[in-house]
């Protein structure tokens, strides 16, 4: 395998001998708001190859020069390959101003409160050591398409060599985001509690006695390295490598969401001692801004890789986890915050139907191939509303998230088996368009809605229309991944006005942010097809807008999902079975 000058890599660089090759790029998203002021949101995008492999990582952050996150990018690299490897990267050659062995800005006695000091330093002082070699340049091609969904499209840490098999052989790897952290996961195996437990005993190595502690703070400490550890080998196990673990370190007091004596300064402690071992990379977060993300190491995913030949891995989760959660948009690019809500009929109506869905799925043999998912199936219900002091009402979003087969590539979902049968996938056809005309009580048009324009490929179009019922105001500029589907002629406002024009018995309904409504009946429509499949004892994997069974179901299904459709909308929307 080898790289076209597009990404930065040709065919020598991938059999590297001496070490890594990593380019480094960086970019500015434009009017993102942090700390009331308009200051840009920053990516970092790195591809690098050595050993035989090639993988890509990316991350970013608020920053006003794209240096902190060029270190921040090269510590992540420095961090999965640690020493005696010796890492090339090719950076712009403002980036050496600031960590040059003599004059650098980050080397001066009064840099310490100089933004992004900590992760230059680190940069500055593999320097130092010889282990990281800058090559300087004055431009570098973007390594990889310039947002973080086209990033995902180059395969993580895949073998270059045609003899070795990747992991996901020639599929397109799907945009992933970041895995929320559950402290309610803990290990359930012999193997995973040994490797959590020798964790433990090399952070408490780190600690130094000073003044009085709790009677049960090693046990407190031993809880939250546990929990950590089952986080990370599901991660490791169910999701594509890049994924990142975020976590909340908002000490506002215990809400339904929290683990009952489970505290978050702890838990903190934990993910540091854990980075100063060298396994995890922890992304700090920022009050309303982002959330602290943590990823595992190359050296703590070979320790789960070990603990797994010792014998199997397997986690478990304490009971008293919510399934209905509600969260509130802060700002358009921060985190939304979790909601402290009162419980009515109507939650726990919906936590009821919940508890019936997880309890039936994690009765039944679900597979990827031969293997087990890690932790028992556990679905949540998620609704949305516009700010935290709205009322909590849960009338927007409330689809279902928390299985892994809806990340799952779908290159893979053919070896999906429930009860040792292979599963057919069953979709409800361009059911959030659908559901937009049914809302305008206009006619379902009998042709392709995403079809009859010219100049736009079907899979454009089904993107901008769903773009255009979830935004509030017009299409001014293309989103990123839209921008990727068409060509350059193609504007943000003409797509708009090409999909006017093709769909005008909707188009009232586009830029008013009625999408979220929108979800709720087609998460709706889903739970009442759930339900009746639920009474038939007939286990089935969710999507937003499917489901997925046994082969043998199929017809059960569809009848379901007709009898579903009709309960909410008064109609049985169509039906259409997707090649696996």
């Amino acid at each position: 395998m080898a790289y076209n000058s597009t990404y930065g890599f040709t065919a020598e660089h991938i059999d590297n001998p001496g070490g890594i090759t990593a380019f480094v790029e960086t970019w500015k998203e434009p009017n993102q708001k942090a700390g009331g002021f308009f200051e840009p949101m920053g990516t970092y995008g790195i591809t690098w190859a050595g050993g035989g492999y090639v993988g890509t990582l990316w991350g970013g952050g608020f920053a006003r020069n794209p240096e902190p996150l060029i270190a921040e990018g090269l510590v992540r690299l420095l961090i999965r390959f640690p020493s005696p490897t010796v890492i090339h990267a090719h950076v712009h050659k403002e980036f050496w101003k600031h960590v040059a062995p003599r004059d650098g800005y980050v080397r001066r006695n009064n840099s310490r409160n100089y933004h992004g000091f900590k992760p230059l330093s680190e940069v500055a002082r593999a320097i130092d050591e010889k282990r990281l070699h800058l090559e300087l340049r004055e431009k570098l091609s973007k390594p990889i398409p310039h947002t973080p969904r086209g990033m995902a499209r180059i395969p993580q840490a895949t073998p270059a060599s045609p003899s070795e098999e990747p992991s996901h052989d020639g599929e397109k790897v799907e945009c992933h985001r970041n895995i929320p952290f559950s402290p309610f996961l803990v290990p359930a195996s012999a193997s995973l509690v040994t490797l959590a437990d020798a964790i433990l005993e090399g952070t408490e190595s780190l600690r130094h006695a000073n003044g009085r502690k709790r009677r049960d703070a090693t046990e407190r400490r031993r809880e939250a390295v546990r929990t950590l550890l089952a986080n990370i080998a599901c991660l490791v196990a169910h999701y594509p490598e890049g994924t990142l673990l975020s976590l909340s370190a908002r000490k506002d007091g215990a809400t339904r969401y929290d683990r009952p004596k489970f505290p978050v300064d702890v838990l903190s402690g934990a993910c540091r001692a854990m980075e100063q071992l060298g396994l995890l990379v922890v992304h700090t977060g920022s009050r309303g801004q982002w959330r602290t993300t943590i990823a595992p190491t190359a050296v703590l995913v070979g320790r789960i890789a070990e603990a797994r030949h010792r014998g199997p891995i397997k986690v478990a989760r304490r009971a008293g986890a919510e399934t209905i959660i509600l969260k509130a948009k802060t700002r358009s690019d921060g985190p939304k915050l979790l909601i402290n809500y009162a419980d009515t009929d109507s939650t726990r109506a919906m936590r009821k139907d919940m508890e019936a869905l997880n309890t039936l799925l994690s009765k039944a043999d679900i597979r990827l191939g031969e293997e087990r998912p890690l932790v028992p199936v556990f679905l949540t219900r998620r609704f949305q509303i516009d700010c935290p002091e709205a009322p909590h009402v849960f009338d927007r979003h409330g689809r279902l998230y928390g299985g892994f087969w809806q990340s799952l590539p779908k290159a893979r979902r053919h070896l999906l088996r429930i009860d040792g049968e292979p599963v057919a996938d069953l979709d409800f056809a361009a059911m959030f368009v659908q559901l937009a005309y049914l809302h305008a009580g206009a006619a379902i048009p009998n042709s392709d809605p995403y079809g009859d324009i010219d100049g736009l490929p079907r899979k454009a179009v089904k993107k901008a229309v769903a773009s255009l019922l979830c935004r509030q105001g017009a299409m001014v500029r293309l989103p990123s991944d839209l921008r990727q589907l068409v060509d350059p002629e193609w504007t943000g406002r003409k797509v708009e006005a090409a999909i006017r024009e093709r769909h005008p018995a909707i188009a009232h309904l586009f830029g008013v942010g009625i999408g979220l409504r929108l979800m709720f009946t087609e998460s709706e429509i889903m739970l009442a097809t759930l339900r009746i499949l639920i009474g038939q004892g007939i286990p089935v994997l969710p999507m937003h807008d499917g489901i997925m069974m046994a082969a043998t179901q199929e017809a059960a299904a569809r009848r379901a999902m007709a009898r579903g459709s009709m309960l909410i909308v008064g109609t049985a929307l169509p039906v259409v079975r997707k090649d696996i």
